[in-house]
């Protein structure tokens, strides 16, 4: 149901690599769209001169989009997930007051 958590550092290491190449991946996907959504923009801009205007506003939002995708990927450090199967590992309560556990039971654990 959950993901593997990852046994060694090894491991983490590896899935932090992998994610950094999906990244960079979806980036150069991104940038593939933009260049032949931006063509055919400006040829249609091209071809009816009043229309350039129109064509152009898109063209301009999605640069900044583009230029944004490029430093989250490219610059800026990612920072550090917990993700949700992560948050309670090594933080045993024994305060039932304080558990985030939920009231719902298990289908086998019910009482008929």
């Amino acid at each position: 149901m959950f993901p593997r958590l990852p046994d060694t550092i090894e491991d983490e290491e590896k899935r932090r690599r992998a994610m950094e190449a999906l990244s960079k991946f979806t980036f150069f996907l991104h940038l593939t769209m933009w260049l032949s959504g931006s063509a055919y923009l400006l040829i249609l801009g091209i071809l009816i001169p009043r229309w350039l205007i129109y064509s152009l506003i898109p063209i301009i939002i999605w640069t900044l989009g583009l230029a944004y995708h490029a430093y989250r990927v490219f610059i800026r450090k990612p920072r550090k997930r917990v993700y949700f199967w992560q948050q309670g590992r090594g933080e045993e309560k024994s305060d039932e007051a304080h558990s985030p556990r939920s009231p719902i039971k298990e289908s086998s654990l019910r009482e008929p």
